[in-house]
């Protein structure tokens, strides 16, 4: 999956490409920057990014496959597939998530969160309870980052709803999480975790488990990542194979 996202501009990134500069028209700074950084994937042939062996990565990555099991059978597991936009080749992004209502046309677009703090998970609960999406995006330091990443995927399924999922267990659910973690090194600490040291709810307090923030991703935006994918994609290089060296004996 990662070779087909290396150099091209992929969902869970994308927010770059919608900054603006000061003048409030022109892209900005963290625009070129991504096109620079792309274009050296290219030349590279492989990404920037290590693996990270990274805390809140792998609580996600446990959470989000427990989160698989709470969701019902209209939810397609799809996260790792790579999907690529129907007209611009080098736009990529990989859904958690499609969202399938039969007999209708509300299929949805859907991104899991699993924060590892519970003030980020608040946050974002409470960002939608004050004014939906736009309060995630206004809440959350993150919240720009995952709604441009739903509207690039919404773009590249062709979807018009989106789901931003946000999960915490109870702690009753954190034995099946830590039981899941058995054997990975990389879920070692995990593993090994006392519950305190774990972001987890009480049962009974005012915030759930599973939260499921549902909203049409408005046409504006998805016409406005649509035209800077494109003004970025006129600054993407073309690799072309290296020679090999004449060697004179």
């Amino acid at each position: 999956m990662d070779a087909i996202r290396n150099g091209n501009f992929t969902s869970s990134k994308i927010v770059a490409l919608t900054s603006m500069a000061k003048d409030q028209k022109s892209p900005g700074a963290p625009f070129h920057k991504y096109i620079a950084q792309k274009n050296m994937e290219r030349r590279l042939k492989r990404s920037l990014n290590k693996d990270i062996d990274a805390p809140p990565t792998n609580w996600g990555t446990l959470c989000e496959n427990h989160v698989h099991e709470l969701l019902g059978l209209e939810y397609k597991y799809c996260s790792k597939e790579t999907k690529s936009h129907p007209t611009v080749e080098y736009w990529k992004g990989s859904p958690d998530h499609i969202h399938i209502h039969q007999e209708s046309h509300l299929d949805a677009v859907v991104d899991i969160k699993c924060p590892h703090t519970l003030e980020s998970f608040c946050q974002l609960v409470d960002g939608w309870n004050k004014n939906g999406i736009e309060g995630i995006r206004d809440n959350h330091r993150d919240g720009e980052t995952y709604y441009w990443q739903l509207v690039s995927n919404a773009c590249i399924t062709g979807l018009k709803y989106a789901e931003l999922i946000v999960y915490c267990p109870y702690q009753a659910e954190l034995e099946a999480i830590k039981k899941a973690a058995e054997g990975d090194p990389r879920f070692y600490r995990i593993f090994y975790s006392d519950d305190k040291q774990l972001p987890y709810l009480v049962e009974g307090g005012q915030y759930k488990n599973l939260n499921i923030f549902r909203f049409i991703v408005p046409p504006e935006d998805k016409i406005f990542l649509h035209r800077r994918v494109e003004l970025a994609g006129k600054d993407l290089i073309t690799v072309t194979q290296p020679q090999p060296e004449l060697v004179c004996n």
